[in-house]
């Protein structure tokens, strides 16, 4: 059973749009969270002005970046909000971390390369496509792949941007001068078996739906190595969007799949030897945007999503140990009182004392997008 405790705003500026959290629970009980954070130009405006630039958010930004949040144990602040090391060439999206057994702290995300407004012709004639414009975010962007990079000593430093290795049979973003590197990350990794496997997204060429990845690591996320396509739709309708990782106790490996073109459907398919090989992708009955597997010390997992229909909130589902009990486990309603669709991608950790802290961004009737999150027990 699911009881939710409380909920509490963990990270709201009004200087920034904050959004894409995950987090991970340190050795001495303290959080660590980052989140993507870019600049929020809404400050600027009168009360006079006008009510779709009062409105306006976008989810590209050339100076995004990730953020750093430092818990305690209680849930209070540990010191200020810190930006991880910018990217110098690109703005760095959705963040994706993972505490190792190691202790060591892996953050996976993507990158957004800006290109000026006045170059979009070009690069439209060139065949490549790109985002934005000069009236809807100001810059263009470039898809510039996803990358992994770590900490060993709980964020106070972190090593350089390491993009994956190029998705086999992908066509260059750009022709001969930038490999599509992994493609987007937004989802939980997973250590198993000595290894560490993660999820990645995108598009394997023009014109097709996007598929989920396996990249893979050997040694504690020094190097990496592509390792499968999970699931794709082979009739081209469906998108495979933001997948997440599961180890189950019986060795499967499950990936819990956001979609588009499948009514906000979850997708979901399995691998027994590791990533290598997989079944063919299932839909589910959750409905979320998207999910994450969090495992419980009791062996159970929580799956946790984002809910972007009318009532608008936060999600989960209490499975058992070997997820078997997807569409039918009973659904938990965390929040409900959201105001709009721009909400969600939850993330969640066990706490010390073995509480659930899930948190999302969401916002409220200020329009300004933060951080929140409920705390939960697990009974």
């Amino acid at each position: 059973m699911i009881k939710k405790l409380e909920d509490r705003v963990i990270y709201k500026d009004p200087f920034y749009y904050i959004a894409f959290p995950s987090c991970v629970t340190l050795a001495d009980g303290g959080v660590l969270l980052t989140c993507r954070r870019a600049l929020e130009p809404r400050w600027l405006l009168g009360e006079d002005a006008a009510e779709d630039l009062k409105k306006g958010v976008t989810h590209v930004e050339a100076r995004s970046h990730q953020a750093m949040v430092r818990l305690n144990a209680d849930l209070s602040p540990r010191g200020p909000v810190r930006p991880v090391p910018m990217n110098p060439e690109a703005a760095d999206q959705d963040g994706s971390v993972l505490r190792l057994q190691s202790g060591r702290i892996l953050l996976a995300a993507f990158s957004w390369y800006p290109f000026p407004p006045t170059f979009a012709e070009t690069v439209k004639a060139s065949g490549r496509s790109f985002h934005g414009s000069a009236d809807t975010t100001g810059s263009c962007y470039l898809t510039w792949g996803g990358f992994v990079r770590y900490t060993d000593d709980n964020g106070s430093t972190w090593t350089d941007h390491n993009y994956l290795p190029p998705i086999p049979g992908a066509p260059d973003i750009v022709p001969g001068k930038r490999p599509m590197h992994g493609g987007g990350i937004r989802g939980r990794a997973v250590e198993a078996d000595g290894e560490i496997l993660v999820p990645t997204y995108t598009s394997r060429k023009p014109g097709e739906r996007s598929a989920a990845y396996v990249y893979a690591s050997t040694d504690q996320g020094e190097t990496w190595a592509f390792r499968a396509v999970a699931a794709y739709d082979e009739a081209n309708n469906v998108d495979m969007h933001e997948p997440a990782f599961y180890h189950t106790p019986g060795g499967r490996l499950i990936c819990f799949i956001r979609t588009a073109g499948l009514n906000d459907h979850l997708v979901t398919t399995e691998s027994t030897d590791n990533g290598r090989t997989w079944s063919a992708w299932q839909e589910r009955r959750a409905t979320g945007h998207p999910y994450t597997p969090v495992p419980l010390p009791d062996g159970r997992v929580l799956l946790i999503y984002g809910y972007r229909h009318e009532p608008y909130g936060i999600r989960a589902r209490l499975l058992n140990p070997e997820c078997s009990d997807i569409d039918t486990a009973p659904e938990f309603v965390i929040r409900d009182d959201g105001p709009g669709t721009d909400l969600g991608y939850p993330w969640g950790t066990v706490l010390a004392d073995g509480r659930v802290l899930a948190v999302y961004y969401i916002y409220g009737q200020d329009g300004l997008r933060h951080i929140a999150g409920s705390v939960l027990e697990i009974v």
